[in-house]
């Protein structure tokens, strides 16, 4: 769980090189894995490889924006235009919400259909079918990307709960939340005095962190976090909200203990969440599955046009309203929280219109350039 995997060295002093965001890579790598995996389907279809590269292009465009209109809409209301056009650029921090996605994505499909594969006389169902394989290869990969950059996590797992609990580092929503819920210190230690003019003076360390197992103790003075001094409470506060760099998972503090004359020392640990439930993995794994499942009932169900997405739509959500049990983000709010259900009954009630619509359209569609 790390927000930035690596740095791009670049020859300017100063300067620590360019971030490779975990979620923006996986991101990218699930754009290339749905990509192919739809051209090779598309292949076995007669449908042209180029018209379905164009058409993921334009899905995964329309679905980012998509994702991203809703998150905003949700977190950042009464942002002005050019707040609201900064922000929404900022992919690589997260703040995707998948359904946004379906949505937009969605629509650029239509729109692409219409002016593209309707003149070619693609049937839309064929070529819904054919990227619904794709889009639960995306999330599985677009999961693990959740889950290095912390967003979309779970429940806290307690001693009773049967999972492999997983832990955040400090720059983490997750952090942020168990902090601000009182659940725990937010790098691991309390303060003597919570006014932001007193002197930053350590109250309480948490049992078994790793602050205390570097030996952070009571009434420690704390002079400087990162190199920079911290005269007062709100310093060491300021620094930790907003001034932390992009990707330092690792806390340096310099401290002065309460012996007398006893001499500052520099003390290094990774602050990390308690446990948490795996729900980013437990949706990876649950789409892989799905997407064996799409791939297996082409074969052993004869579908007709339509009801693999149909099954893509009815396996995501029976998925996801079952995962959002597990998961303790502030989501879903509003429609969203209804949309699982939603999207289950509009999956139904596809797979069974399609499964009576009698096929006058073969699933390997040749078709003819003109």
């Amino acid at each position: 769980m790390n927000q930035v995997l690596f740095r791009i060295w670049v020859p300017i002093q100063g300067f620590a090189g360019i971030p490779i965001f975990g979620f923006g890579l996986m991101l990218f790598l699930a754009f290339v894995g749905g990509s192919w995996l739809a051209n090779r389907r598309a292949r076995q279809r007669g449908i042209p490889v180029e018209l379905v590269s164009d058409l993921t292009i334009f899905l995964f465009v329309g679905g980012i924006a998509g994702a991203r209109v809703l998150f905003l809409w949700n977190h950042l209301p009464g942002l002005s235009l050019t707040e609201y056009a900064i922000e929404f650029f900022k992919i690589w921090k997260g703040g995707i919400i998948l359904y946004g996605s379906l949505g937009g994505g969605f629509i650029a499909f239509l729109i692409f259909w219409w002016y593209r594969c309707r003149p070619l006389g693609i049937n839309p169902k064929v070529l819904a079918d054919v990227l619904a394989p794709s889009l639960a290869l995306g999330i599985a990969l677009g999961r693990i990307g959740c889950l290095l950059n912390g967003c979309c996590f779970g429940m806290v797992a307690t001693p009773e709960c049967p999972c492999m609990a997983i832990h955040f580092p400090f720059p983490s929503p997750p952090r942020a939340s168990i902090s601000g819920d009182g659940l725990q210190a937010a790098a691991g230690f309390t303060w003597k005095n919570d006014r932001l003019t007193a002197i930053p003076q350590v109250g309480k360390v948490d049992l078994g962190s790793p602050a205390e197992h570097v030996g952070l103790k009571a009434g420690d003075r704390i002079l400087a976090i990162l190199g920079k001094e911290v005269p007062t409470v709100q310093d060491a506060e300021s620094i930790f909200m907003q001034g932390w760099p992009e990707g330092q998972n690792e806390m340096v503090l310099e401290v002065q203990g309460t012996a007398p004359n006893e001499s500052t020392r520099v003390i290094r640990y990774v602050p990390r969440t308690i446990g948490l439930v795996p729900a980013q993995i437990y949706e990876t794994v649950s789409m892989l599955l799905l997407l064996g499942l799409l791939l297996a009932a082409e074969d052993f169900l004869r579908p007709k046009p339509g009801q693999i997405i149909s099954l893509f739509m009815i396996g995501y959500a029976a998925h996801r309203g079952l995962n959002e049990l597990l998961r303790n983000d502030p989501r879903p709010v509003g429609l969203e929280s209804n949309t699982s259900l939603f999207l289950l009954g509009a999956g139904v009630a596809l797979w069974l219109v399609f499964g009576f619509t009698k096929n006058t359209t073969p699933q390997s569609t040749e078709v003819v350039q003109n």
